[in-house]
């Protein structure tokens, strides 16, 4: 008896453990394994750095229709899979994913288990606004097991059933919560949480309107009936190596402030560092650093500042005149102001003041002091009166250009 037919008599319980046992010891079991045209190795659920060994064989008379298959493991391996699995299959030139449905543990020599497609996916929004995305199988009709003819039952109309692995995820849905595939929405009507926790059966009927906020070209029901957004108050600047302060975030809901939980994390921890919860920065040596603040149970809703980190931050120079009157008409006199700010302060800095431009006879134009001059229109002029005003200290240069009007 080869070993592929050893192990479908076996499946067919025709055979023993103890004529297994006499067949392994003769015939090397393993051996012949992965020789099989059915044996592939495969994936198990979301690790794609692990492969397992298994033949992928058509099992049951039952079971020889599409989007079924038998698993059969590795013979004397590590218990390796579960009920509720995702086993990710390459046949063909063509990889699929399918789900273990049920599992046999009864054989001394390897474990075996009923296959079936995943023919869509399970996507939803989780309370944080979290795309959730599995692997499904959905039927309209049903495999009648009970009796020798192994018929198949079609469901009411309107429903059907969706099976999905069981993990923490799936165990938040609930009934009423709506689903879309291939462009129809599905409402939970109930749900059959099997005893061994790999397998999750909903029973959804098929709404008979899409709602506005559905999203039929992602298949996402509800799309936008959670809106997160986080928004980081300051923005990028430059900071000293050894500043610290404290960062702030606004979270809202729907356009409503939420509590939902936000972490802060820093793109460099060896130039600067934050408090995960409190948003107190430490800038530690210079280089660019990036603070994010995210939400900590969905990491997709974030925003960010960047921040430069110097020796010593540049002084910022500026001479200013004021105030910002342009015109001045005729018998009129405007007083005017010059001073120099170093980073936003004022400093003692004087200026030298003359007029240039229009007409001398068209205008008196009075230097008060170094830092203030008035300005006075005898008669309309055609050409701007411009005042030049230079630093005394380091030579730099601001001028105004005053239009001399008439008597309107």
């Amino acid at each position: 008896m080869g070993v592929y037919d050893l192990y479908r008599a076996r499946m067919n319980s025709s055979i023993t453990d103890s004529e297994v046992a006499d067949c392994e010891i003769s015939s090397n079991i393993k051996e012949y394994f992965d020789q099989q045209p059915n044996y592939r190795q495969v994936y198990k659920n979301f690790e794609y750095t692990t492969t397992y060994d298994i033949l992928f064989a058509d099992g049951n008379v039952a079971d020889k229709t599409v989007g079924y298959k038998r698993l059969i493991s590795y013979p004397y391996d590590t218990y390796s899979f579960s009920k509720g699995d995702y086993i990710h299959v390459t046949y063909g030139g063509e990889t699929t994913t399918w789900l273990l449905t049920t599992l046999d543990l009864t054989s001394l020599y390897n474990v075996n288990g009923r296959l079936e497609q995943c023919n869509n996916t399970l996507k939803w929004r989780d309370s944080n606004d979290k795309l959730r995305s599995y692997p499904c199988v959905i039927q309209d009709e049903i495999r009648e097991d009970r009796t020798k003819s192994n018929k198949m039952i079609t469901l009411p109309d309107g429903y059907v059933n969706v099976y999905v692995q069981n993990n923490v995820y799936t165990q938040e849905l609930t009934v009423n919560k709506r689903f879309i595939f291939n462009g129809s929405a599905y409402q939970i009507r109930s749900i059959v949480n099997y005893a061994d926790t790999g397998l999750i059966k909903y029973v959804m009927l098929k709404d008979t309107d899409n709602s506005e906020l559905d999203d039929l070209t992602n298949n996402i029901a509800n799309s936008d009936e959670l809106t997160y957004f986080i928004d980081v108050i300051e923005t990028d600047f430059e900071q000293e190596v050894g500043y610290t302060s404290t960062l702030n975030y606004t979270l809202t809901l729907n356009d409503e402030s939420s509590d939902a939980d936000v972490e802060w994390i820093s793109s460099d921890e060896n130039v600067g560092t934050i408090n995960s919860s409190t948003g107190v920065i430490n800038l530690l040596t210079l280089g660019s650093v990036t603070f994010t603040a995210r939400m900590t149970d969905n990491t997709d809703v974030s925003a960010s500042v960047a921040v430069t980190v110097v020796g010593s931050l540049s002084s910022v120079d500026s001479n200013i005149i004021s105030p910002e009157i342009n015109n001045v008409f005729q018998n009129e006199t405007q007083i005017y102001t010059v001073y120099n700010y170093t980073d936003n302060v004022q400093t003692a800095d004087t200026f030298t003041i003359v007029g240039s431009g229009a007409d001398a006879d068209k205008y008196t134009l009075t230097v008060i002091s170094g830092n203030s001059f008035s300005v006075k229109s005898l008669e309309y002029s055609s050409t701007d009166l411009t005042v030049t005003c230079t630093n005394d200290v380091d030579a730099t240069v601001v001028t105004k250009d005053i239009t001399l009007k008439g008597l309107w």
